[in-house]
């Protein structure tokens, strides 16, 4: 879920955690996140860039991804 709110230049977004923040700790993938239900207001300043995240369904071994792969 994304808002942008351009009066006051922020956004309400919902987080991703990674999967080590999570019950699963150790034992998620490296790569793995999570969509979560917290969401929060954030100024748009404090957007450092943009993150490719891929849905990896049930029974597919997820492969290490490059940047360069999404380009």
């Amino acid at each position: 879920m994304l808002s942008i709110r351009s009066a006051n230049h922020t956004f309400h977004g919902q987080w991703f955690e990674h999967g080590s923040q999570t019950v699963l700790e150790e034992l998620a993938h490296p790569q793995e996140l999570f969509l979560t239900n917290l969401c929060d207001d954030i100024k748009l300043s404090a957007v450092l860039g943009k993150c490719v995240c891929r849905r990896i369904v049930p029974g597919e071994r997820p492969r290490p991804q490059k940047v360069e792969d999404q380009v």
